[in-house]
């Protein structure tokens, strides 16, 4: 499903979604490690358009990067870059804020709008070269 671009429906979605709907149920169950949250690094960057926010809580200073790059970082780190976890970035992060020099970071993936004209416009780019 991370593949095919759902990987950010939560289970509770997913789960319904895949039970058979009767009333007598299907006896579908599904266990779910509580450790493992978040998508990793090497799903992310399968899709295009898809960016890492770093936003400092203390102060609000934002800064972005894309998921190749972070693997990059990780890996040059000698850190296991494309199976990182993205829940566990911000707990990975060395260096303190530029502005304010607090530690307390919080990582979002930003998924690329669709409907958006520039979206339009790289894809259609994408496929003509």
């Amino acid at each position: 499903m991370t593949r095919q671009g759902f990987g950010g429906l939560s289970m509770t979605i997913v789960k319904r979604l895949l039970r058979c709907q009767r009333l007598d149920t299907c006896g579908l169950d599904f266990l779910e490690d509580p450790r493992a949250q978040g998508l990793p690094l090497r799903a992310l960057a399968s899709h295009s358009g898809v960016s890492l926010r770093f936003r400092c809580e203390g102060c609000g200073l934002v800064q972005a990067t894309s998921p190749a790059a972070m693997i990059r970082r990780l890996t040059a780190r000698e850190r296991d870059g494309p199976a990182t976890l993205s829940s566990e970035l911000a707990a990975l992060a060395d260096k303190p804020c530029k502005t304010c020099g607090k530690m307390r970071w919080r990582v979002d993936i930003l998924w690329p709008d669709p409907a958006s004209h520039g979206y339009r416009q790289a894809r259609s780019a994408a496929r003509r070269g």
